[in-house]
């Protein structure tokens, strides 16, 4: 990719992947939480359980002895029907989470690459990079705020002039020769 499209794309790129971490986040509280794609939870299921509670007469006696309880049978085999009913959920739960890491993976690879990029250039070409470039600021914009901040004026062609040597140096650092 381009140098110059891929500082100037660094805050998109790097918003979009704050954004499908957030999804990666809730997609895994969901598998914490125990919940499934369509938001059924163990909760749900107990209370599903104990609901299809059958007539007094059909309620066996348990073979150790004592009488047998609904609430026991739910407690003992939720989790065996909530991984019946949600092994699908789950299974496109872990596939979606594997699906946006796949697609972050070469947005992550650019932003770092910008990073290393940034961290590569002196004061005034990162200035320059950030100001121009990332920001999208215009050049009178660069230059008035440029000659406020730095200790020694410069004016257009100066700034050009950095961004020239700032753009050959990436190119440096990242070998595209």
């Amino acid at each position: 990719m381009n140098i110059e499209d891929m500082l100037k794309n660094y805050l998109e790129k790097k918003a979009r992947i704050r954004f499908k971490e957030l999804d990666i986040e809730y997609l895994k509280e969901n598998l914490l939480l125990n919940k499934s794609v369509n938001g059924e939870t163990k909760e749900d299921i107990i209370e599903g359980i104990c609901m299809s509670a059958k007539a007094m007469s059909d309620i066996p006696v348990r073979k150790s002895g004592g009488f047998y309880s609904i609430t026991e049978e739910a407690a003992i085999t939720c989790d065996e029907e909530f991984l019946k009913s949600n092994a699908s959920d789950y299974k496109q739960i872990v596939s979606k989470i594997n699906s946006i890491d796949y697609e972050l993976e070469p947005i992550k690879r650019e932003v770092q690459q910008v990073e290393i990029f940034l961290d590569g250039l002196t004061e005034k070409e990162r200035f320059i990079a950030e100001k121009f470039y990332i920001q999208s600021w215009t050049w009178e914009e660069v230059v008035n705020y440029y000659n406020q901040e730095m200790p020694i004026s410069k004016g257009l062609r100066s700034l050009k002039s950095i961004k020239q040597s700032l753009l050959k140096k990436i190119e440096r650092i990242s070998c595209d020769k």
